[in-house]
């Protein structure tokens, strides 16, 4: 499967991660991993003291595909250099891996991240919230309100992630009250929103499977960003079918045009007279 991710240098994540722990060697450091990218893999990690956060309740019958907490070696610098080397080799160009640091004991933690893995929206739907995808992670916060994003987080003193460019990105810890809910309930702001963030990566996920010949296999990062922009000058204009949002994707990735600043695209979007479902054919028509 295709990850609009760019590979990582485990030497530097274990550089740069390690220098954290070593300046807060007093908590306990832990990795996530999101075990659903190794799902059905002959390359699983086998780590016997990792805690499977879907070895809760109704999750039991998805647990192979359970993200996971890893405790660190904190004490042991040498070991934890391997530990982290090792699990940032894994990662392997996936959105699969994160790092943070807590006063608390990983049973501690997986205790309260358990409370966010289903959420309900307003209309009675079920789904699985996978913030240990950083791709998910990255934008989290921005979809939450205040009480969910404190919940996530105010257990956490810091926590990275290895971000799309291979870099090391750090999440806004939040450590504001969490009032304790039985149920997830994500208000329609905040599903609106996952939806919203969630689109740049299902169009790559269309254009990685139906048009593969505008997918790079390098600079994977850079190719999102591309992508992500013009999802978000579509929104901005309101094309909402999403058809047309791939539409006007391949456009902006096949043609050339710079859609953001060609007037005759300004133009056709102002006018809105497309056939809804094939802006790409007016599109196309720009360039007869």
């Amino acid at each position: 499967m295709y990850f609009a991710v760019d590979s990582c240098n485990p030497s530097f994540i274990c550089s740069e991660v390690a220098l954290r722990v070593e300046r807060h060697p007093d908590r306990n450091w832990m990795a996530l991993v999101d075990g659903a990218f190794d799902l059905n893999s002959k390359n699983r990690l086998l780590l016997s003291d990792s805690i499977k956060l879907f070895d809760h309740d109704e999750l039991v019958d998805v647990i192979e595909a359970s993200p996971y907490i890893v405790p660190l070696s904190t004490n042991e610098l040498h070991a934890l250099k391997l530990e982290i080397t090792e699990l940032s080799k894994h990662r392997d160009g996936r959105p699969m891996l994160s790092f943070f640091s807590s006063k608390y004991s990983t049973l501690e933690i997986a205790k309260r991240w358990r409370t966010f893995l289903t959420a309900r929206s307003t209309d009675g739907g079920d789904f699985i919230l996978r913030f240990s995808d950083t791709r998910v992670l990255e934008y989290l916060e921005d979809c939450l309100e205040s009480n969910h994003w404190n919940g996530i987080t105010n257990m956490i003193e810091e926590w990275l992630y290895i971000d799309r460019s291979g870099g090391v990105s750090s999440v806004n810890i939040s450590k504001g009250d969490y009032v304790f809910s039985k149920e997830f309930l994500l208000s329609d702001f905040e599903y609106n929103n996952l939806v919203d963030f969630s689109e740049p990566d299902f169009v790559v996920n269309i254009l990685s499977r139906d048009y593969s010949e505008v997918v790079p296999d390098k600079r994977r990062g850079k190719f999102f960003s591309d992508v992500k922009r013009i999802c978000d000058f579509s929104k901005k204009n309101n094309v909402d079918n999403f058809r047309d949002v791939v539409g006007m994707v391949l456009f902006g990735l096949l043609s050339g045009v710079d859609i953001q600043e060609n007037n005759e695209v300004k133009l056709l979007l102002g006018k809105r007279e497309w056939i809804s479902g094939n802006l790409i054919d007016s599109l196309y028509g720009l360039l007869e």
